[in-house]
This record gives C-alpha cells, structure tokens and sequence, in this order.
C-alpha cells in the first residue's frame, strides 16, 4: 500500500515522506501534492530530495529474441 506522511515543523517546513512507491513513482505524486500546498498559499520550494533505497531498485524488464 503506497502512503504518503506530510509533516509541517515548527518553523513551517513541510516534509514528504513517500512508502510503498519503487523507483519515480513517487516523483508525480510530489509534483501533484507541492502544486497542491502552492494552491493553497504555501511556499512549497524544493529544498531538499532524500531518496530511499527503494527509489533505485527498480526492476527492468528486457525482451530478448533469438
């Protein structure tokens, strides 16, 4: 199941956590979600990406023909 936490600290940081997503799943929802908080008269600028490691397990599937 894809979850995603939005946190807003005390000093009005917004953080994004993203679970359940491989790979750039996750990079449209956070496009969607920022626009979003921009929307609604948040200053929601990218200061800082931390990836987990499932973002680069990303299975690639190959077709091979003899």
């Amino acid at each position: 199941m894809k979850t995603v936490r939005i946190t807003v600290d005390e000093n009005g940081s917004v953080k994004l956590d993203f679970d359940g997503y491989v790979g750039r799943q996750c990079d449209g929802d956070a496009a969607k979600i920022i626009e979003e908080l921009k929307r609604l008269g948040v200053i929601a600028d990218t200061k800082r990406i931390d990836y987990k490691p499932t973002y680069t397990s990303v299975k690639k599937h190959v077709s091979v023909r003899a």
